[in-house]
């Protein structure tokens, strides 16, 4: 477990965000760990003048249900010039009788500082 982890996101998952199967939507989770990503780069990079670059394969490893709180937790792994790279780790919370935690899902995020043209733009790293 890397010590470095910021609590960047929370979720609660409500009866919108579920599927046919009664399950969380992939594409909705998808959604919410690239907002997750884009508040760990802005904090990070000091600038909200940032795109998504590449976000890595997903596995999607627990369902998660109705209810179920979810925690986005994220570390740097490099800084380039432009860009930083970091992961993003999904903890499912379930609230309970039985409390868990239980990762459902990470992966590497890259995201890019631009200028006013939409160009790659030297971030502040200080």
């Amino acid at each position: 477990m890397n010590t470095n982890k910021v609590l960047t996101y929370r979720r609660h998952v409500k009866t919108e965000d579920l599927n046919a199967a009664g399950t969380l939507f992939g594409g909705r989770l998808m959604e919410w760990c690239d907002e997750a990503g884009a508040l760990y780069a802005f904090c990070q990079m000091k600038t909200k003048k940032i795109v998504t670059l590449k976000v890595s394969e997903l596995i999607f490893k627990e369902a998660t249900k109705l209810g179920d709180i979810l925690e986005f937790y994220a570390y740097t792994t490099k800084e380039g010039n432009t860009s930083l790279t970091f992961n993003l780790e999904v903890i499912r919370k379930t609230i309970g009788k039985e409390s868990l935690s239980k990762e459902i899902l990470s992966c590497e995020m890259v995201f890019v500082a631009i200028d006013d043209n939409g160009r790659p733009c030297p971030w502040d790293k200080t």
